[in-house]
């Protein structure tokens, strides 16, 4: 076994070992760490010129955004809380895909602007008082949400990515 497969190898497990111990409240936080770091790692790809590696730091942003946060939201139960949080999901993965196209940096550094205050107040949530916390959480999404473009400017952006604009 090569020296970079076994890092990988036990990087991999070292994850599951944490998230298998962890609650919920400590799963979304690593998903938003590891959002972010990816797409800080997707930057450096970008002024390296590294294509391959850029395009796949920016797809694992994607699918941390969309299967891992985006698809586990309680739209029933979660009231306007969960629909901003949709909404603001969806338009970040709309700007990925157009930052990546474009290797436009400053689209990376947008969705990490937007999604900055919604990760700082969930982390500062405790585990046990997230019900507590939820009043600071849902501030600092509406905070985000006022940032991005409107309802229709989102479908209209889904819109353009799904055509290959």
């Amino acid at each position: 076994m090569n020296g970079k497969f076994a890092a990988a190898a036990y990087s991999k497990v070292d994850q599951e070992s944490r998230a298998a111990g962890y609650g919920q409240h400590e799963l979304v936080t690593m998903l938003y760490e590891g959002l972010l770091e990816r797409i800080e790692q997707a930057k450096g790809f970008i002024d390296s010129k590294s294509v391959e590696l850029k395009i796949k730091k920016i797809d694992q942003s994607i699918q941390i955004l969309n299967e891992g946060l985006r698809a586990h939201l309680d739209m029933k139960g979660g009231g306007s809380l969960a629909h901003n949080l949709d909404q603001l999901y969806a338009y970040c993965s709309v700007r990925l895909v157009k930052a990546n196209l474009k290797n436009d940096v400053a689209g990376l550094d947008e969705v990490k602007n937007l999604l900055a205050p919604v990760v700082d107040a969930w982390k500062q949530i405790r585990p046990n008082a997230a019900n507590a916390g939820m009043d600071l959480y849902a501030a600092a999404v509406r905070q985000s949400a006022n940032k991005t473009a409107s309802k229709s400017n989102v479908y209209a952006y889904n819109q353009m990515a799904l055509a290959g604009a």
